[in-house]
């Protein structure tokens, strides 16, 4: 059985925000935004933003690199979903989607089903 430390990370390099990776102690809920806007960068683009890296430079380029538009590598994505997946993998949690109420709404303006 492996135990974790008080103190430890246990996460995933592919969808850590860049605040906890910094290990911001102000870190809040729009680092799972961060992370919910990857997951979506993966649906839509067939892969993650940084996946041909290594952990280590994976991590650094979620601090530092801007990923490429995910309508570069998916044209065929709405202009209104792809800008909000980018604006959801923004590096400065300022600029991201406040909440998820926010992020569920400018779904349902492109009309992607957020209720089954």
């Amino acid at each position: 059985m492996l135990l974790t430390r008080f103190g430890t990370r246990v996460e995933t390099p592919r969808y850590m925000a860049p605040e906890q990776i910094a290990g911001d102690p102000a870190i809040d809920h729009r680092a799972d935004i961060y992370s919910y806007g990857i997951v979506g960068y993966e649906l839509l683009a067939g892969r993650s933003p940084f996946a041909e890296r290594n952990a280590q430079a994976e991590l650094a380029a979620h601090l530092a690199e801007q990923p490429r538009d995910v309508r570069e590598l998916r044209m065929d994505t709405p202009q209104p979903l792809a800008d909000l997946v980018m604006r959801c993998v923004e590096k400065d949690r300022h600029l991201r989607p406040q909440s998820m109420a926010e992020v569920l709404a400018a779904l349902e303006e492109v009309g992607w089903p957020t209720s089954l």
